[in-house]
């Protein structure tokens, strides 16, 4: 009898339990997470989150359209959650409202540097100073780079506008663009979107120096998918990036055969969708993917629902914050390895 308790109660305690399996799947993903229950303005779909970034011990954010907001709110906005907030939330599953602070965007005319342009796409924070990518219409086959940085009161972003620097795409991809950004060793890294051997044939990084003064092209290697964001880099050069494909998009990233492990090849396909975070690593001036860490899978809910998954830092060292884009909504979600 002691047994069939046993057994029941640990049962229970897997079914209580918030994990990315189901039972039409022969095999676990075994992943803990959750969706933060954020306030009713920071989950605006409209806020099409395209990037995360740490600021000290603050999140930061990032709309694709800052501007989207003045309908709302009559200003421009990013929006910063501290890690306290997060942490007190994550003992709690997710089950308290966070009410994100904002912070006004202001001078920003970048918009005027370029036609086509389509907003914010990546952010990162070197100490000092933000630097964020921009993306205008493809047809420009341009992207470009700016630095912002926080007034003293930390309640505004300035753009500086004429810190900018205007970079040739390195593929011709609809709506592609530099949407992964990262620093180390005192150099930016830019990775472009669209790498797979079919629509890229010779994928580079972009590696600039932080006053914008100068760029040079770094090998990436050939990676099928979407690139759409990526963490820190960490001191000996590895780093997690968001790997997306949602099938709509086959057209134009005709994707060919995918050599990163997939143990959910069935649940997780070209047909259906790819949803993952995989490993990179920086060495030797070239960035690759790191054969010694397992991709991380994150379980799709039907095989015609996916989540545009935009934005990723890592929280601790088991466990990432997630944020999408306007579809299916904005969700931010904790997710541990």
């Amino acid at each position: 009898m002691w047994k069939k308790l046993l057994i029941l109660s640990f049962l229970s305690v897997i079914l209580a339990s918030c994990s990315l399996f189901t039972g039409g799947d022969k095999q676990d993903y075994s992943k803990l997470y959750f969706d933060f229950n954020l306030s009713e303005l920071a989950l605006d779909r409209n806020a099409e989150y395209s990037s995360l970034c740490w600021y000290e011990d603050n999140l930061i954010l990032l709309p694709q359209y800052p501007s989207y907001f003045r309908t709302r709110i009559n200003k421009d906005v990013i929006f910063m959650l501290t890690k306290d907030q997060l942490s007190k939330t994550i003992k709690r599953k997710g089950k308290a409202v966070i009410n994100p602070e904002t912070i006004e965007v202001v001078n920003n005319e970048i918009y005027k540097l370029l036609p086509g342009y389509e907003g914010f796409e990546g952010i990162c924070y070197d100490g000092q100073y933000f630097y964020l990518t921009v993306e205008f219409s493809s047809e420009n086959h341009k992207g470009l780079i700016v630095k912002a940085e926080l007034t003293p009161d930390k309640k505004k972003l300035k753009i500086l506008n004429d810190q900018h620097l205007i970079l040739d795409l390195p593929g011709q991809v609809f709506n592609a663009s530099f949407e992964s950004i990262s620093i180390f060793n005192n150099s930016l890294y830019l990775i472009y979107e669209a790498n797979g051997i079919n629509i890229n044939k010779n994928p580079i990084v972009k590696k600039i120096s932080l006053d914008l003064s100068s760029s040079e092209d770094i090998k990436f290697e050939h990676i099928e998918y979407r690139i759409t964001d990526i963490t820190d880099f960490d001191e000996t050069g590895r780093a997690w990036a968001i790997n997306y494909f949602w099938p709509g998009d086959a057209s134009h990233y005709l994707p060919d055969q995918d050599n990163i492990p997939n143990p959910y090849a069935k649940s997780n396909n070209q047909e259906s969708g790819i949803e993952r975070i995989i490993p990179l690593i920086l060495t030797d001036n070239v960035i690759k993917y790191d054969f010694s860490r397992d991709p991380i899978y994150i379980k799709k809910e039907s095989r015609d629902f996916s989540y545009n998954w935009e934005g990723i830092v890592k929280y601790d060292n088991n466990s990432f914050i997630l944020a999408s884009d306007k579809f299916p909504k904005s969700v931010l979600r904790y997710l541990k390895k």
